[in-house]
């Protein structure tokens, strides 16, 4: 034990003193972990939270759930819009998604019958249609 303690103090202390002595090395020891970061981090604002569009035709309670839950789950930017807008965005790629909550979907969901959410996605983005093919079947 107290000898691999002084192999490790003696490396250490060896690897200090060229950085001491060459701050070049301090440079090419740090830089690499740094723009690892960097490049994480692009990835992961450039992937996450989308701009969707969401249309809501129905004003029911069950409608009101489902907005509520798109806009608290914090995975994409939703802008909720009327049908006409979000055709618009779509066509311009301002969105990449729109989702719209149709008429009578509360009274469906009351009635236990069987309901969708029509959901339209731009097919630009392989990562994000997965994402939101995923998300709509849970």
């Amino acid at each position: 034990m107290a000898s691999s303690l002084r192999a490790t103090m003696a490396v250490f202390l060896k690897d200090l003193g060229i950085w001491l002595r060459q701050p070049v090395t301090i440079a090419a020891s740090i830089l690499p972990p740094l723009v690892l970061l960097l490049v994480e981090a692009l990835g992961a604002v450039s992937v996450g939270r989308s701009p969707v569009a969401l249309v809501v035709q129905d004003n029911g309670p069950a409608a009101d759930r489902v907005v509520a839950a798109l806009q608290d789950a914090d995975v994409f930017r939703i802008q909720r819009v009327d049908a006409a807008a979000a055709s618009r965005l779509m066509e311009s790629l301002g969105v990449v998604a729109v989702v719209t909550v149709p008429r009578g979907f509360s009274d469906a969901v009351g009635a236990g019958a069987p309901t969708s959410l029509e959901v339209r996605i731009n097919n630009l983005n392989l990562d994000f249609t997965n994402d939101i093919r995923r998300s709509r079947t849970r």
